[in-house]
């Protein structure tokens, strides 16, 4: 799973690796969050959204912290965007 940059605006995920040659202060003029993942570990989370459009939210929940975290965002009206690759 690549590395992803939500867009606050539109409440989409765009891949890193499509804009490569983008700066990241263009990216984040255009609404996306480019500090959202700081490595490239994106795999390993639930991505959740919240909101309307102009004003979305994103959450990363991880793999291993779905046992409470997840249940709980998921009532207070979070939704899964993206959920995590499955480990081979």
């Amino acid at each position: 799973m690549p590395k992803v940059y939500p867009n606050k605006v539109t409440g989409e995920l765009l891949e890193a690796s499509k804009v490569w040659a983008v700066k990241k202060s263009d990216l984040k003029e255009e609404g996306y969050i480019t500090d959202f993942f700081r490595h490239y570990d994106s795999q390993n989370y639930y991505i959740l959204r919240r909101g309307e459009p102009g004003n979305y939210e994103f959450e990363k929940v991880s793999r291993a912290g779905t046992t409470n975290k997840l249940p709980k965002m998921l009532y207070e009206g979070w939704e899964i965007i993206q959920e995590p690759s499955r480990k081979e």
